[in-house]
């Protein structure tokens, strides 16, 4: 099943307008379970109308037309393909504003691992078409508590007539597909459902549902951002709320939802990634300076090197105003000053308990230190320590140290970055005297891209060629392409 409708415009237009090759659109998913029918994916496409070629039709309005093609494989077979054609709202004229506009398919599909793959095509313009894959994993399981992946919200109303594909739990919900949140959007709205707390706590019994924000750096709750709420047992429980966005300063969070049942212990957890931009939230050197830190852990620390050290240590989790803020704490040489700043910087990330958000990110600043420092840098300085520390551990590591032609290199995976899925990271070390592997090439956003890293690597033995070319010829020994195309 397919739906049209329009969707709020944002203020991140204007950026993807500087950028586009064509229509401009976000893809999004959620995962639900039918009691009666079983697992079943939502996708979300939403189309920027001002990025999309309008064609005046008969009647004197205007309207884009966009092609869908979405192909779901699985178990080694196609088990999914539709093609449709999509009409926008229409508009009265040409430079009209033009609303975004949202394509929405209902899948039912059974447990398992998918890739999807949906490709566009404005049909008034010569541009190529758009092609996305991503990989679905629908884990639905008949035995326990889970929950559904977190619906964001673009906008809702009371449902009144027949129920469409848009309506839950009495509401006409309007997907939103995107998990940016630019300053002009002041609240995030959310949609979840929780499934057979009956089955597995009992009929009539009463469990917790806790929501909150935390910070993609620290996994620690922001303050004010936590609430529960009273649930009893049934086959399927609907959770629906907000929460104000407008004191969230800019950054990576995630929102979200714990079961647990009556003696606190944890059920079922889920978790939707989304980022915030909102510059005008911001602490001045003024109220850092102004901080009272009479009981802070941080006044425990009396030595400057040693705030100087940990101060430097955060880098890796900073944003930009905290590294300003960081670089003129340290040139005042105010051990106080540090001290208050160190304190500030926790506080903002854990409230409740700033000492015990350092304590845990010290162990892996410890952690870093021991594997990547070098004679010459602490861990946290090198590329290896800061990607550990900013995104978390690879869930694996493809080492080559030692191939004829290469420089030694690593190959970081993860399968999930934030909302990235399938990320890497290739670190060589050119020198070859230390252990300092630098950042070659990355595919995850904000990161540095090189798409000619192989010709780099093998640039041991194989002078650059073409500055268009990628990929590496054939090396004796090389295994390069593979182990990226191939993580293990």
């Amino acid at each position: 099943m397919t739906r049209i409708t329009i969707v709020s415009a944002l203020c991140l237009l204007t950026f993807l307008r500087a950028q586009a090759n064509g229509i401009e659109a976000f893809f999004s998913y959620t995962t639900f379970y039918s009691q009666e029918e079983g697992p079943y994916v939502e996708t979300y496409i939403t189309m920027l109308g001002e990025t999309a070629q309008y064609m005046e039709s008969a009647s004197g309005n205007w309207y884009a037309e966009v092609k869908v093609k979405t192909i779901i494989t699985g178990f080694g077979r196609d088990v999914y393909l539709d093609r449709h054609v999509l009409r926008s709202p229409p508009v009265a004229n040409e430079k009209d504003a033009k609303p975004n506009f949202l394509d929405m398919q209902r899948i039912p599909l059974a447990n398992g691992t998918y890739e999807v793959t949906i490709t566009i095509q404005d049909l008034h313009s010569d541009k190529e078409p758009q092609t996305t894959s991503f990989n679905v994993t629908v884990d639905c399981p008949a035995d326990e508590v889970f929950i559904s992946d977190i619906e964001l919200v673009d906008s809702y109303e009371e449902a009144i007539g027949p129920p469409s594909d848009f309506t839950k739990s009495g509401l006409e919900m309007i997907p939103y597909a995107m998990d940016y949140y630019p300053e002009s959007i002041d609240k995030i709205t959310y949609y979840a459902e929780i499934y057979h707390t009956d089955a597995i706590l009992g009929a009539g019994q009463r469990y917790l549902a806790n929501i909150y924000i935390e910070s993609d750096q620290t996994r620690a709750p922001m303050a004010n951002l936590s609430r529960f709420k009273k649930q009893v047992t049934a086959p399927t429980n609907a959770l629906f709320g907000e929460f104000p966005l407008d004191k969230v300063y800019s950054g990576d969070f995630h929102l979200v939802i714990e079961v647990r049942d009556t003696t606190n212990q944890l059920l079922a957890i889920t978790k939707r990634y989304f980022q915030r931009s909102q510059p005008a939230v911001s602490t001045t050197m003024a109220d850092v300076e102004s901080t009272d830190i009479t009981l802070s852990f941080a006044t425990t620390f009396h030595s400057k090197d040693t705030l100087i050290d940990y101060i430097r240590s955060l880098r890796p989790i900073s944003n930009e105003r905290d590294l300003v803020f960081a670089d003129n704490a340290i040139a005042s040489d105010d051990i106080e000053l540090m001290q208050k700043y160190f304190h500030s910087f926790w506080l903002s990330r854990n409230p409740e308990d700033p000492a015990k958000a350092w304590k845990e990110y010290k162990v892996k600043v410890d952690e870093v230190n021991e594997k990547f420092g070098t004679r010459l840098s602490k861990g946290y300085d090198t590329d290896r320590g800061r990607v550990y520390l900013q995104y978390g551990a690879p869930n694996s590591i493809a080492k080559s140290y030692n191939e004829p032609s290469a420089y030694p290199y690593e190959i970081w995976h993860y399968y999930m970055l934030g909302a990235q899925p399938n990320r890497r990271f290739i670190f060589y070390n050119p020198d070859l005297v230390t252990d300092e592997f630098a950042l070659l090439h990355s595919d995850a956003k904000g990161e540095v891209f090189n798409s000619q890293w192989e010709q780099v690597i093998h640039k041991r033995t194989t002078p650059m060629g073409n500055l268009d070319d990628q990929g590496s010829p054939g090396h004796m020994g090389g295994r390069s392409s593979d182990l990226y195309r191939n993580p293990r």
